[in-house]
């Protein structure tokens, strides 16, 4: 379905002097060796360009290369509008190991029946973005994406369809950020959506929705073999960890804590649940210490028939858990929508239809306080970003409201509009379709254009716009 373009406005500062030239390199590859090769030989801040095409061949990068924290090694599409796919067979796969601070942007991923779709070992400082995964096959164990002893790592705007065990899996995994990912799975025997375990900590699950993401959606621990534990065994799988902002729809248990400790499930919205509204539980004989200390506070929930309204299993503390302020809905028994539940209960209300709409907001104005776009969220949010700080803070670059900048040298200024700098069309989660520069900030575009760059003299800044050498802000009118 075609959407209409949304108008939004950006600013940038532009201070009117020369910019001094990046020393990177830019690589254009077109085969999986070809990748490795300049993978390996990559310096700090460099880029390596994917051209468009079919590369059929597994690809491995080991620890000989890294970039450094500010300047990460980019690996991106050539043509952002013509990606290159990754189309891999039986027992292939993307992995890195050992290898950190990179940045892998725009791929598409076609694994059916690999170990895993791509898989990140031993990583610190990796964002994987813009990336569409598509089917890893119904094997158990084969997990779309998959992290393993990973520390500050950022999932953002990825698509993944179709696997047999996780749509993420993290493994020993510490302060990663999963933002503004669609994750869809048509196998209904699939494990999880996303799952934390082996000791994970400072797991951050923001702004995502998850579709018919098979048995649990959200699986905060479960059951990790002791010599995995390689960030420490503190007793529990999954530990101080948040989900907001998400939307799972279709499952059979839309969360579960398994030998979790202070877990937050705050701000979410879950629409039809099978089974159970959550599971509390104990699986692993690495970490022993009950579940314990769930938040769970201003969802909205709609749910029908279940078999129970919690699946709880024994050596685990439900009375330490809290719901606090959730909007319930049964659709099978709207007089009886506010479940009984385990430990503290407060300020519950619902048992009136919220009236969801296609994308799962609501649109009865009450339930409007409650789930994935409630007001209060983004504050709640803010309160939690600590946790993963540098996986937060690389995020915001990807935002819409990040500012594009310019250079200039001895004749003329050029106006860039890519805020991430990775693809010429990428604006955050967002494709632009139009540019208008409003050189006077008078809220019409001056200059219009296609492309998110424009360059103009100095004369004609100063004929046109009264613009001569100083610090301006400069308007920037897009169509999302």
């Amino acid at each position: 379905m075609l959407k209409a373009p949304r108008a939004a406005v950006v600013f940038a500062f532009v201070c009117f002097v020369a910019a001094a030239s990046a020393l990177a390199t830019d690589t254009v590859v077109n085969t999986s060796a070809s990748l490795r090769n300049a993978f390996n030989a990559a310096q700090p801040g460099d880029r390596i360009l994917m051209a468009p095409g079919t590369y059929t061949d597994t690809m491995y990068v080991d620890g000989t290369t890294g970039g450094t924290p500010d300047k990460p090694i980019i690996i991106c599409a050539q043509d952002p509008l013509n990606p290159p796919v990754f189309n891999l067979g039986p027992g292939k796969m993307f992995m890195t190991d050992h290898v950190s601070n990179f940045v892998i942007d725009g791929l598409v991923l076609k694994t059916a029946d690999a170990i895993n779709g791509i898989q990140i070992a031993w990583g610190q400082n990796v964002v994987l973005k813009n990336f569409k995964q598509i089917d890893t096959g119904t094997a158990v164990g084969n997990s779309a994406i998959k992290f393993s002893v990973c520390t500050n790592f950022l999932m953002y705007n990825m698509e993944a369809v179709r696997w047999g065990d996780s749509g993420v899996d993290m493994v020993a995994c510490a302060k990663g950020l999963m933002m503004n990912n669609h994750m869809t799975n048509s196998n209904i025997n699939s494990n999880n959506g996303f799952q934390a375990k082996g000791g994970s900590f400072n797991i951050g699950e923001y702004n995502n929705v998850l579709k018919d993401c098979g048995n649990r959606v959200l699986n905060m621990g479960q059951s990790t073999g002791a010599p995995y534990f390689y960030q420490g065994n503190y007793g529990w799988e999954c530990y101080d960890s948040v989900a907001m902002g998400n939307k799972l729809i279709g499952c059979t248990y839309p969360l579960s804590y398994s030998n979790a400790n202070n877990i937050r499930f705050d701000y979410n919205t879950v629409v039809g649940p099978k089974n159970a509204l959550l599971r509390i539980l104990s699986e692993s004989t690495a970490a022993t210490n009950p579940s314990s200390n769930g938040s769970y506070s201003h969802n909205l929930v709609q749910y029908g028939s279940l078999y129970e309204y919690v699946n709880m299993g024994s050596n685990t503390n439900p009375g330490s858990f809290t719901f606090d302020g959730n909007y319930w809905y049964r659709t099978t028994n709207p007089a009886g929508s506010i479940p009984p539940l385990v430990g503290t209960q407060i300020n519950n209300v619902g048992g009136t239809n919220p009236q969801l709409d296609a994308n799962y907001d609501p649109q009865y104005d009450p339930a409007k306080a409650y789930g994935a776009d409630a007001p209060g969220k983004n504050a709640a949010w803010l309160t939690q970003v600590n946790k993963f700080q540098w996986s937060w803070d690389v995020a915001q670059s990807y935002l819409p409201q990040a500012q594009p900048g310019a250079t200039a040298d001895g004749s003329g200024v050029t106006f860039d509009a890519s805020a991430s700098g990775l693809g010429a069309s990428s604006y955050g989660s967002n494709t632009l379709f139009s540019y208008g520069w409003d050189m006077n900030n008078d809220g019409v575009a001056d200059v219009l254009g296609t492309s998110p760059m424009i360059s103009m003299s100095y004369a004609d800044l100063a004929s046109r716009f009264g613009i001569t050498q100083g610090t301006y802000n400069i308007g920037l009118i897009v169509s999302v």
